[in-house]
């Protein structure tokens, strides 16, 4: 900082490296633009899409409607995320003539923090060790997936079922003790598919399908006292690619 001429040059350089990387990570459909955003206050990086500012760009994606083409290419493997879909809302300045006081200050303050919806995606998370080991990528999946039930992707039971199983897969992992690694994520894909069957001959490499996630709540606030068996599909389909992708090298 002392150094103004180094300081700048300094800035522009990361200013490059953070371009080029955006342009070989972040892919974006006709119209739209993509980026990536880094907030290190919060430990937490972001990939941003946005329409275009041209007249002939597309407006964001209609209720009901769908688009493909919001690509992020990385070498992690996958894990759960929440992407934060924002309504294309006016401004509200006919708010304007409501009452100034606290009451109306805070309602109005709400509508607008409220102009979103969180969804749960697959994103690039869990980075695979170099060199390859299989316990320590365990070990990492298992760390992530403890994060689910903050989030709803997971109930307590379910995510209890799943650490047990990963207690036996990782020391087998550690010892090299193929049949029980093999065993404890049979039993991990199982309990994926007890909760959706239509994932057991899934090619999950290649679902493409259109498979609406459920909306995470913004509110820890259960919505009823009497708990159901759950465990979000993504997080499902997330947590049997990376199990075969274990198994795979296992195997090889």
């Amino acid at each position: 900082m002392k150094d103004t001429d180094k300081w700048t040059a300094q800035y522009w350089l990361q200013l490059e490296a953070k371009q080029i990387f955006e342009r070989r990570t972040v892919f974006a459909p006709r119209g739209w633009s993509a980026s990536l955003r880094t907030d290190e206050s919060a430990n937490q990086s972001s990939f941003v899409w946005t329409p275009g500012l041209k007249d002939t760009d597309p407006d964001g994606i209609a209720p009901g409607r769908s688009q493909d083409g919001f690509t992020v290419m990385r070498t992690e493997l996958p894990g759960m995320a929440r992407a934060k879909l924002t309504g294309s809302t006016e401004e509200p300045w006919g708010l304007d003539n409501l009452p100034d006081t606290s009451f109306w200050r805070e309602k109005i303050k709400l509508i607008q923090e409220q102009d979103y919806v969180l969804v749960p995606v697959m994103a690039p998370i869990i980075p695979v060790p170099t060199p390859y080991n299989a316990a320590a990528l365990a070990r990492s999946l298992r760390e992530h997936i403890q994060t689910w039930l903050k989030y709803g992707h997971v109930d307590a039971n379910t995510l209890a079922r799943l650490n047990r199983q990963f207690d036996v897969l990782i020391p087998a992992l550690d010892i090299g003790h193929r049949k029980s690694a093999a065993a404890a994520i049979e039993a991990l894909i199982r309990e994926c598919i007890n909760h959706h069957s239509d994932l057991r001959h899934q090619p999950i490499e290649t679902d493409d399908e259109h498979h609406a996630a459920t909306p995470i709540r913004k509110t820890a606030t259960p919505v009823s006292t009497t708990l159901q068996p759950f465990f979000d599909r993504v997080a499902a389909r997330a947590l049997i690619f990376n199990l075969r992708y274990i198994q795979t090298k296992l195997e090889g």
